[in-house]
């Protein structure tokens, strides 16, 4: 009897690791082909901009290829983590930073790119939207904030607050929103994007023109 419960047990057991291989084989190819379309995409749009002779357009293209490089960083962290379900947060943020400086080619020495992050994990539902929060956020700030030889610095800063929710800051001590500009009302399609994005993180958001721009995003925390 007990040598029919051995066996039984170690027959569970081998039929649940080859579940799990199965399972994990299936993931690795879902997350291949995703990074594969959203280079493909990527790709794109960077033919595209070849062909492009108008420079304001090809700004355009430049921006939404950023904007897809955002969330295939945000799914190769996802694909990296020990737990599926969450991201280090900060460690996205820093790589996005990068990206943007590559991008625009931001002379960090005329402009310090800064951040102050907690180490806070976030689960998809909430890594996505915040992502594109930060990258349209960022990209307005190294194109408009700093104009000629002007220096400055740009912060990101994430954590919690004292009713522990998550608290996004992106500022900056450059030369500010022009004072016509509502952000909430404006016609560009960065704003829009980031005003969705906020109501879709079920959240607030909250303009601050003192000496440069603030951006303050405050959401409440998911339980995970």
């Amino acid at each position: 009897m007990i040598a029919q419960d051995i066996t039984d047990r170690k027959k569970a057991e081998t039929e649940i690791n080859a579940s799990l291989k199965e399972k994990e084989m299936l993931l690795g190819e879902i997350n291949g082909r995703v990074r594969n379309y959203m280079n493909m995409i990527s790709s794109l749009l960077e033919l595209q901009s070849v062909y492009m002779k108008n420079e304001e357009n090809r700004e355009v293209l430049k921006d939404n290829k950023n904007r897809v490089k955002s969330m295939l960083l945000i799914h190769d962290g996802f694909s990296q983590s020990e737990d599926f379900a969450l991201i280090d947060f900060s460690q996205y943020i820093k790589k996005l930073i990068e990206l943007i400086v590559s991008s625009y080619h931001v002379d960090t020495d005329r402009i310090k790119m800064k951040t102050h992050t907690d180490g806070l994990m976030l689960d998809i539902d909430a890594a996505i939207p915040c992502g594109l929060i930060i990258n349209e956020l960022l990209t307005n700030a190294v194109k408009h904030a700093f104009p000629g030889t002007m220096e400055g610095e740009i912060c990101v800063e994430f954590g919690l607050d004292n009713h522990d929710n998550n608290v996004l800051l992106v500022k900056d001590n450059g030369v500010g929103l022009a004072s016509d500009i509502e952000f909430k009302d404006s016609g560009t399609m960065g704003f829009q994007l980031v005003n969705t994005l906020v109501k879709q993180l079920e959240g607030s958001i909250i303009l601050s023109k003192n000496k440069g721009t603030t951006f303050q995003i405050l959401w409440s925390r998911s339980e995970y």
